[in-house]
């Protein structure tokens, strides 16, 4: 199976890394003789990855070794051709989907460089490569070169529907596929059963996690900064870490509402105030932020006011404008983002509690930027909208506004009646997820991370193997 793997690569970090050492303990076996190499932002894992016997690539230190220039202008812009052409996104886009991109502009491009130099030399042809979701520019870049230099990239997300499942992704918008074992109209069928329950209840990330005691989680916290979060931070590393003494640690660990911003009033706060409303209305669920989900998925349109705003202008005379604020959300944004979305005309506020369920059942349309909301309106029979390009796309009534610049079409879309269910589009979804855990929880030694067990280790496993022989099948 897939003899041209040369090399296994694992981008790894605290909460993933006895989930990858398993995966690699396993692909070894299959993929016998190939290099295994480790790449980490943290040092807390370099230790374990050193013990398993494999090589650690820790980011910041090496990332000082580099000005940036090893490449020539000629061959950076022939990378970014090269991937543009491979993948459909280009150097800067990457880039600027960073959360922890240097403010000053010429810095931003140096950072840029200094990392297209590195990965440049640890990606070599042929790699298979293996991340969490496309949530920062070096996931991002590393996975687009493994792809273009004959290889293949696997990167994991914890799925919203169909729940208690993970979505495999070869690019932001491409998912990997391995045809679906069951029936899918059963599963159809036991979605929209689901999609009238609370979403804490039935997708594992929103679940509230059952948590150790406050002080062990402070003392645990205090040994990682201790020992490792110190380190990273002296040493460049752009992911957040603080020092060991530092107010917004013992912050981050009590409870949320003593420090929640002031909420907006809401416009509509219960389901009982949604069913009175007479008008027509569209529907908008805000996303959390920072979220992958609008970086990758929609990076072409980033800031949800403009979104809202373009949704809004392409309403017809009379319909309302239903925003929804994300339960994870709630006391984040300061009262001014709100402030905003009402000059907005039409924008009702929506309180996190009311029903999404309800919400897509009694208005006219939903559209996000590239949330589950969308996928659930579809399964529901509703018209659902996407502005961004998420990866099942291909459900949805309409999608990759953003890209193809035809806002303004979204005035003719939002009132189209029109939502045949696309089989293809969901069999689809169903070959591009599996049944796993990909949400990091509270383990026995109280470290948070995602399930290692060898019930989980086996179905990412056999899926990857399964995508691989897919591959070798088609060429």
């Amino acid at each position: 199976m897939k003899s041209d793997i040369k090399h296994l690569l694992f981008y790894t970090r605290p909460w993933e890394i006895r989930l990858h050492l398993a995966l690699a303990s396993e692909l070894k076996e299959i993929f016998p003789g190939r290099t295994v190499k480790f790449i980490t932002f943290f040092s807390q894992v370099v230790p374990a990855v050193h013990a398993a016997g494999y090589e650690c690539v820790y980011m910041p230190r090496e990332l000082k070794l580099v000005t940036g220039n090893e490449l020539s202008d000629e061959q950076v812009a022939d990378i970014d051709r090269e991937l543009y052409q491979c993948t459909g996104a280009n150097l800067n886009l990457m880039l600027q989907s960073e959360r922890f991109l240097p403010s000053d502009g010429r810095e931003a491009v140096l950072f840029g460089r200094q990392h297209l130099v590195l990965l440049d030399k640890l990606v070599k042809p042929c790699t298979l490569s293996i991340s969490a979701m496309y949530d920062h520019f070096v996931y991002w870049l590393g996975g687009s070169l493994a792809n273009l230099r004959g290889g293949y990239h696997f990167s994991f997300v914890p799925c919203g529907l169909p729940p208690g499942r993970v979505i495999a992704l070869k690019t932001p918008w491409q998912l990997w596929q391995v045809p679906y074992e069951g029936d899918p109209e059963i599963l159809l069928h036991e979605c929209r059963k689901m999609l009238h329950t609370p979403a804490e209840s039935r997708i594992e990330y929103m679940r509230k996690r059952p948590v150790p005691a406050l002080w062990k989680r402070l003392r645990n916290r205090y040994y990682e900064l201790k020992y490792y979060d110190e380190r990273d931070r002296k040493e460049g590393s752009y992911f957040p870490s603080q020092k060991i003494f530092d107010l917004q640690i013992l912050k981050n660990r009590l409870p949320r509402k003593w420090f929640m911003h002031k909420e907006p009033q809401y416009d509509i706060s219960t389901n009982e105030e949604l069913n009175s409303l007479n008008e027509p209305a569209c529907y908008f669920p805000l996303h959390m932020e920072p979220e992958a989900t609008i970086l990758m998925y929609s990076p072409w349109l980033h800031n949800q006011i403009e979104a809202c705003r373009l949704v809004s202008q392409a309403l017809p005379v009379g319909w309302k404008f239903l925003v929804k604020e994300n339960p994870k959300m709630r006391g984040i944004r300061p009262i001014d983002f709100y402030q905003k979305l009402r000059m907005i005309p039409n924008v009702l506020l929506v309180a996190p509690e009311v029903s999404s369920t309800e919400l897509i059942l009694r208005t006219k349309a939903t559209v996000t930027l590239a949330g589950t909301a969308s996928i659930e309106a579809v399964v529901l029979g509703k018209p659902a909208i996407a502005l961004g390009r998420p990866p099942s796309r291909n459900l949805l009534n309409a999608r990759d506004f953003s890209t193809d610049l035809r806002l303004s079409q979204l005035f003719q879309e939002i009132q189209s009646p029109c939502c045949n269910f696309n089989k293809e589009g969901w069999n689809q979804r169903l070959a591009g997820t599996f049944k796993a855990s990909g949400v990091p929880m509270f383990q026995e030694d109280h470290t948070l991370e995602i399930a290692a067990d060898k019930k989980n280790i086996d179905a990412y496993v056999k899926y990857i193997c399964s995508a691989l022989i897919g591959v070798e099948k088609t060429e």
